[in-house]
């Protein structure tokens, strides 16, 4: 019987009961009784939470969770969302099958069971990159289209590794080297396979494990983890898509409550960003292909910018990645043009960028020349703003309770799905315009 099936089956059973058997007032108030507590001891209603939450196209797509030592805080801190997150996207995805990770992936029967239940037999290890390993080799066989993997995102080697290196240093003197492990095996994926990693935030009760083992019991109300998503880039695409209109129509199912979100390797998505001219140009009639200043005044170009991701449509982007640039002959060198010489507008209202030239730039920088508007790939800010590079004093530092150690390192191994630098590349030639 197909995981999904059963999920609905359970959570819909007391509903069948109640509906087939006639009870008495009492009985219906001591079983409301009984779900109230149920719902406190475990987070978890019994019902279906995720009504609004729509099944992907995805046939055989796998979820795992991590259950290393470390996540054990997230179960006991009896977040609902955070259960709600893994059984809202179990349902996304419509997962097929079920893994519980330790050392290594085990397949798991009773995943849903232990969920509800809040009962994992935890792992002391984790192997997390092994375990982005094998997320890519499963995609990569006919019988996985997408996995999806629940973590604290905490980029870690073994106990051996640390216990046996200098001053149990390992997760800091060997973060690159963790990094390019991840980048090895995302790098077996072609042009055609993307991955989505969402943060999100629950009540951690539980034992903290920092960067050399060095570990303490942690009650924070707020501590990051994240849904981490491998797979064609069109599904994956899906889910990034299903999640971010979740959010702005203000869905309460868990899954919409990210905090923050990137999706790797979306250069499809970028295709359709072009430059146009908006006012001021019209094309020229003795040259194909070239344009032509009509204007006597100011001249504009506008692009639509809908289709990139949220964090690039902002003036903060654009003023940080966007350069504009300009060459007289063909075999000519672009140069870049001076920030000071044209303007340039983010209408975020309308998705779109304005860039425009004033009478006297545009003699210069324009007129006889090709111009060259490009924007360059860049990370959000939250990763490196959201990173702790040694979280030895978490227990101490209360500013660092939602931060994740070696997280841009994390993001840095999966930037190898990145399949291009510029988010958009366009070029105009303009004949000579003398007013």
């Amino acid at each position: 019987m197909n995981y999904v099936v059963k999920i609905v089956t359970l959570l819909l059973l007391p509903q069948i009961m109640l509906a087939s058997c006639t009870k008495k007032p009492t009985e219906n108030a001591a079983n409301e009784v009984a779900q109230q507590q149920k719902v406190k001891k475990t987070g978890i209603k019994t019902t279906d939470q995720f009504s609004q939450v729509e099944s992907q196209t995805t046939k055989n797509a796998i979820m795992l969770f991590d259950i290393s030592k470390s996540m054990k805080g997230y179960i006991d801190g009896l977040s609902p969302e955070f259960r709600g997150v893994i059984s809202g996207y179990s349902k996304m995805i419509n997962a097929a099958e079920y893994y519980e990770v330790g050392a290594k992936p085990n397949k798991s029967k009773a995943f849903i069971k232990n969920l509800s239940e809040g009962k994992f037999d935890y792992s002391g290890v984790s192997d997390f990159l092994g375990t982005i390993g094998y997320m890519t080799e499963q995609v990569l066989s006919d019988s996985v289209d997408m996995a999806c993997l629940v973590s604290d995102g905490i980029m870690s080697g073994t106990d051996a590794q640390i216990r046996n290196s200098r001053n149990r240093m390992y997760n800091i003197q060997s973060r690159d080297i963790m990094k390019d492990k991840i980048s090895e095996s995302l790098e077996k994926l072609d042009s055609t396979y993307s991955a989505l990693i969402l943060r999100y935030e629950a009540t951690f009760d539980g034992i903290y494990y920092c960067y050399n083992n060095d570990h303490q019991t942690l009650k924070a109300k707020s501590r990051p983890y994240f849904a981490i998503f491998i797979g064609k880039h069109d599904k994956v695409k899906k889910i990034e898509q299903n999640v971010i209109t979740g959010q702005s129509q203000s869905s309460g199912d868990a899954v919409y409550q990210y905090t923050d979100i990137i999706m790797i390797g979306d250069a499809a998505s970028y295709n359709n960003c072009k430059f146009g001219s908006l006012a001021g140009i019209i094309p020229a009639k003795d040259k194909k292909g070239a344009l032509k200043i009509q204007s006597k005044d100011t001249i504009s170009f506008s692009c639509d910018i809908k289709s990139l991701p949220a964090y690039m449509q902002t003036s903060e982007y654009f003023e940080s990645n966007f350069v504009l640039k300009y060459k007289r002959q063909p075999k000519d060198e672009f140069s870049e043009v001076p920030r000071n010489k044209y303007n340039l507008y983010v209408d975020a209202g309308k998705h779109r960028v304005i860039v425009s030239f004033s009478k006297v730039s545009r003699t210069t920088y324009v007129s006889g020349n090709t111009l060259c508007f490009e924007l360059k790939y860049a990370v959000p800010t939250w990763i490196s703003t959201l990173t702790d590079d040694d979280d030895s004093d978490i227990f101490k530092n209360k500013d660092k309770k939602n931060k994740t150690f070696n997280l841009q390192y994390l993001i840095d191994g999966f930037k190898v799905l990145n399949n291009t630098d510029v988010v958009i590349k366009t070029e105009m030639q303009f004949i000579n315009t003398n007013f």
